[in-house]
């Protein structure tokens, strides 16, 4: 990211990581999608079609940024497993969007107080648009552009894992599998 200068010739540095461009540009909700994305992208984590997320066997070791281990000990705390809607709403988020979001105000990023970043939040971010233009497969694409419309790589389906997921048909081999009946 490129150095920002201060209107007192001071100099400080854009947004470091994506986790921080997540609390600036959307918050709590885009910290934890960020963070579940990148554990996807790290086969730290798999998700299931229902969008029940479970923990891999052997992902506990490595580094982690606050936000990817919050997402791994909050599944830890539900058995391993959990939903998307669960893991985004979990109280535990706000600690550390503050810790962020307290970081990003002493560097001038963001208003004390309000949502809305500063002047030299809004260069952070637009320099980060600038670099991140399309869907590139970063973090910070993720956090700019939203989730891609087809991730075969990052959806990792586990149908034995889907037990909330009935499924369909009459499970002989001969029915389409929607339920409907129809062979």
């Amino acid at each position: 990211m490129p150095r920002l200068r201060r209107p007192g010739g001071g100099v400080r540095d854009g947004v470091r990581d994506a986790y921080e461009l997540a609390v600036l540009t959307g918050g709590p909700r885009a910290l934890a999608g960020t963070a579940i994305i990148a554990l996807l992208r790290r086969s730290a984590v798999r998700a299931s079609r229902s969008g029940r997320y479970t923990v891999i066997a052997g992902a506990g070791g490595g580094t982690w940024h606050p936000a990817e281990q919050l997402v791994l000990d909050l599944l830890a705390a539900r058995l391993g497993r959990a939903h998307r809607r669960d893991l985004e709403r979990a109280p535990e988020w706000a600690a550390l969007e503050k810790r962020i979001r307290l970081g990003l105000v002493r560097r001038g990023l963001l208003r004390r107080g309000t949502l809305g970043p500063t002047q030299a939040g809004d260069a952070a971010c637009r320099a980060a648009l600038a670099a991140h233009p399309a869907r590139d497969g970063t973090l910070e694409s993720y956090v700019l552009h939203g989730p891609p419309t087809l991730v075969p790589a990052l959806v990792m389906t586990a149908p034995e894992d889907d037990d909330d997921d009935p499924g369909g048909g009459t499970g002989d081999g001969d029915s389409c599998g929607c339920g409907c009946g129809d062979a």
